[in-house]
């Protein structure tokens, strides 16, 4: 009925039903049914005279969603402000993340992400699907941070990285890379044994490539100087297979990024972790 009636009067309709409007809707499904055929200024109409009533029937991000869909930017900001306190508690899934940005502002966004980057997110990505999910309407600031946090978790192989790029948007794929390298060589570089190492003393720059090339032995002198053995050690500690085995690829720099982000950030050491000859320089 309420299709074919001018604002004015959908508004007077609204305002006599108004106290059975909580008979009529309840579910957010029912609330979409009711708003689906109306103008922007009948879906005021009913938005005012039912929104004390929202919050009996908005439980998931995807009851948040839903409700939003209907709605002008003003009122979803309207009721963005309502809920935004709750809104961490409604997010159980990375989907119910992914709902709940899905009609925010690039603000309200990253107030809902900091409100749940430490505690919810850790709870809600388990796969890459939950991954591609969450990053889905984040900045490429967020999307960085994300990747670095739950990568290590989520990939193993050059297969697994594609698998997750394969939900990351277009306009950042090539930005992502080289920032993830970055952050990769800055994990290398802060391993106890790369910081003690004479050779990358000596190297005044470090990229991906000269790693992977020390870990092959290219950098070698002699027998004893710079083998890139206990490079290669840890790469191998990491998960990477430098053994020649028949029609198997040999390590490519994306599996040196991948294994170097599995890194943990360096711990304070103690006193039985110091080494017995301090004098000692190992060659990395």
């Amino acid at each position: 009925m309420l299709r074919y009636l001018s604002p004015e009067q959908c508004t007077a309709v609204c305002e006599a039903f108004k106290n059975q409007l909580p008979e009529i809707i309840k579910t957010v499904w029912d609330f979409g049914d009711v708003l689906c055929h109306l103008s922007p200024e009948q879906c005021t109409a009913v938005y005012e005279a039912f929104k004390d009533q929202l919050p009996e029937i908005i439980k998931t991000g995807r009851d948040f969603v839903e409700v939003l869909h209907h709605l002008s930017p003003e009122k979803r900001t309207a009721v963005y402000e309502a809920f935004k306190d709750q809104l961490p508690g409604i997010i159980s899934t990375a989907w119910d993340f992914r709902n709940v940005l899905r009609y925010l502002s690039p603000e309200q966004r990253t107030a809902v992400y900091e409100a749940c980057k430490d505690r919810r997110l850790p709870e809600i990505i388990k796969t890459d699907q939950d991954f591609g999910a969450v990053l889905r309407y984040l900045s490429l600031e967020q999307y960085t941070a994300v990747f670095n946090r739950y990568l290590p978790t989520l990939i193993h192989t050059a297969a697994d990285f594609y698998a997750v790029m394969s939900q990351v948007k277009e306009e950042y794929k090539d930005k992502l890379e080289p920032l993830l390298a970055k952050t990769a060589i800055e994990k290398f570089k802060s391993d106890d044994h790369v910081k003690q190492s004479a050779y990358w003393k000596s190297q005044s720059q470090i990229d991906i490539k000269a790693i992977l090339a020390h870990a092959n032995g290219e950098h070698k002198v002699g027998f004893f100087f710079n083998t890139g053995n206990n490079t290669k050690k840890l790469l191998e500690n990491l998960g990477i297979d430098f053994a020649i085995k028949p029609f198997a690829m040999k390590p490519n720099e994306l599996d040196v990024i991948i294994a170097l982000l599995k890194l943990q950030s360096p711990q304070p050491p103690t006193s039985a972790d110091l080494p017995k000859d301090i004098h000692r320089t190992p060659r990395c």
